[in-house]
């Protein structure tokens, strides 16, 4: 299933250089398997299957992405061509998936991945850790939360 049209990646690609008949379904899913993987974190991705219900921002991103691997793959053995625009591409298309992922953008629509966190017990505390403590060299200091060799507890200000 597409996630990309063929004018989409068009789009990215000068139409004098290089003229696009169809999408490799081989390089898009590699797209996808990349794309996908740093956002299944995030959001709930098992939903997008195709062009219809993917994201556009993901589209976007997915169809820069294939657009520079066509660029370099049909550019690939001529070693005096200028490679900036799909190195520009590429990047722009993985400082979009970081922006997604640091909570720069966002993605309207998408349901995001909720936590599992349903209480504080998965949270430190004072008595997180070892109930016996030891010094750098192994030697046994105490056998309380609150033994010498403790640097930091949960309440402090540095």
């Amino acid at each position: 299933m597409a996630h990309c049209t063929v004018s989409e990646v068009q789009s990215w690609l000068q139409a004098s250089k290089i003229k696009l008949d169809n999408v490799e379904s081989d390089l898009e899913t590699s797209a996808v398997n990349i794309v996908f993987g740093q956002l299944a974190g995030l959001y709930v991705t098992t939903g997008w299957l195709d062009d219809t219900n993917t994201p556009s921002i993901v589209q976007t991103i997915l169809c820069m992405l294939l657009a520079s691997w066509i660029y370099r793959r049909a550019y690939a053995e001529n070693i005096e061509t200028d490679l900036s625009y799909p190195q520009w591409l590429e990047d722009e298309a993985n400082m979009l998936i970081q922006m997604i992922a640091g909570g720069t953008i966002d993605i309207p629509g998408a349901t995001q991945v909720s936590s599992n966190i349903t209480s504080i017990d998965g949270w430190p505390l004072n008595l997180t850790g070892s109930s016996q403590q030891t010094d750098a060299a192994g030697n046994n200091v105490g056998w309380n939360a609150y033994s010498e060799d403790i640097k930091f507890r949960v309440g402090d200000l540095f």
